[in-house]
């Protein structure tokens, strides 16, 4: 049962942007690094809750890395971490072009104190995840 309900919410908190009641959990280093491709390493703790009452938290660790510019473009990595399973559960290696990454970084500083505004980085976010396998691609390690 944990892993389908992992798998089912599994979107939104891989990509690294899940949003808290005081806003998008990226912190200024984080944001400055991403908005020159610079490398850097970020670990957040996460809760998901479910509608499960036996798992009624999932307990994920998200580490967020700015690998730097591969092939022209700016490449980073997210994996998440289960705790509730003791293993990595997923991974999302993305590659942002310039303009791409300058957009991104804009977003997600005005995401740290707009939730409109951070609803839309969610939102793109989450397409590039979903859609765009030239930008990102996700790796679900429960379905192996």
């Amino acid at each position: 049962m944990k892993k389908f309900l992992l798998s089912a919410g599994l979107v939104i908190a891989v990509t690294g942007i899940c949003i808290a009641s005081e806003g998008i959990f990226y912190s200024e280093t984080y944001i400055n690094k991403f908005a020159e491709c610079l490398p850097h390493t970020e670990s957040y703790d996460t809760d998901i809750p479910t509608q499960d009452e036996n798992t009624p938290i999932i307990h994920l660790k998200s580490t967020e890395t700015i690998i730097g510019m591969q092939a022209g473009k700016c490449a980073t990595k997210s994996q998440v971490y289960s705790e509730d399973l003791k293993q990595d559960i997923i991974t999302v290696n993305c590659t942002f072009t310039n303009d791409q990454r300058v957009s991104l970084a804009e977003k997600m500083k005005k995401a740290k104190t707009d939730p409109q505004a951070a609803q839309e980085f969610q939102n793109i976010v989450a397409d590039y995840v979903q859609n765009r396998p030239e930008i990102c691609t996700m790796n679900n390690l429960l379905a192996n």
